[in-house]
């Protein structure tokens, strides 16, 4: 009988000979509270300068005290070259190098909005794995900056492209789309995302996928070429988020039916369907179906 099985004997032979065993259990209200040490992190201390054409940048950060000490968070401070209020701008890794994030960056002043003044592009990351990440867009236009925009973009901001897409001059931003990862049992590597588009509009940047369709319709014609090539499930995930996306719900349940080979299909289909909020054939999204039972 191995030794393994020696604690369960043990507690089974006290119960048969009518002992108590209250004594081996601990007592919350005796039991001593280990409190989790407050980590300590150093002040603010300057890391980098940075002269801009209109203002001097002050980058900062905090330190965690550690044998390896890692940055806590940091701090840019944006101050008008011809006097004015300092803007601060905090968060947890900040970047103001679009070289690290801007695909196809060549260097040189940002005009985002097309008003002939620079604009500043910071990436904002939490530190995880891959998640999360945010920009903040600053118009330094004068002598007070001005903040534009705050995107969220969970686990697809690593890298971003700007191109004028409409012909207005102004910079739309693209990046991926996060809504779909993890779907069914991909790993994170192997999930769809496909693109999210942001344009300016009345000085603001906002969410504007539809206005774009060529741009969906470009992807999914690069995952039908990939499929071509090879099975895989992200390409054909991608194809009917695209289509979801676009408001062209037939198309994507469509080309899922034809297309997705999983033995997982019906899982796949509604988790597609509830996470996009568009019925799927035979069934409603979780969307619609609450939809339905709270006007009941």
């Amino acid at each position: 009988m191995g030794l393994r099985n020696l604690p369960r004997l043990i507690a089974v032979g006290l119960l048969l000979a009518g002992t108590n065993l209250a004594w081996a259990q601990p007592n919350p209200s005796s039991a001593p509270t280990e409190e989790i040490p407050q980590q300590k992190v150093t002040d603010w201390s300057l890391a980098k300068k940075k002269s801009l054409p209109n203002y001097n940048m002050e980058i900062y950060q905090r330190m965690t005290v550690a044998k390896f000490p890692r940055v806590e968070a940091m701090k840019i401070k944006l101050i008008p070259k011809s006097g004015g209020t300092p803007t601060e701008i905090e968060g947890t890794w900040l970047s103001a190098d679009p070289a690290n994030y801007i695909i196809g960056y060549k260097g040189g002043a940002l005009d985002l909005d097309s008003d002939g003044s620079e604009d500043l592009l910071l990436q904002n990351y939490s530190g995880g794995g891959h998640c999360c990440y945010n920009y903040l867009i600053y118009s330094l236009k004068g002598n007070a900056a001005k903040k534009i925009a705050d995107l969220p973009m969970k686990d697809c901001g690593e890298k971003i492209s700007l191109e004028d897409l409409n012909g207005d001059k102004n910079l739309e931003i693209i990046a991926c789309n996060p809504d779909y990862t993890y779907m069914g049992e991909l790993p994170y590597s192997e999930s769809p995302f496909p693109p999210a588009i942001y344009s300016m509009k009345n000085g603001e940047y906002q969410r504007a996928d539809r206005e774009f369709r060529q741009i969906f319709l470009d992807d999914i014609q690069s995952q039908r070429d990939a499929l071509a090539k090879n099975y895989r499930p992200a390409n054909v995930l991608q194809i009917v988020t695209d289509y979801l996306i676009l408001g062209d719900a037939t198309a994507a349940w469509k080309e899922f039916d034809s297309l997705y080979k999983g033995k997982d299909k019906d899982a796949v289909k509604a988790e597609l369907a509830k996470r996009s909020g568009v019925k799927a054939p035979g069934g409603e999204s979780t969307a619609a179906s609450d939809a339905s039972r709270d006007s009941k």
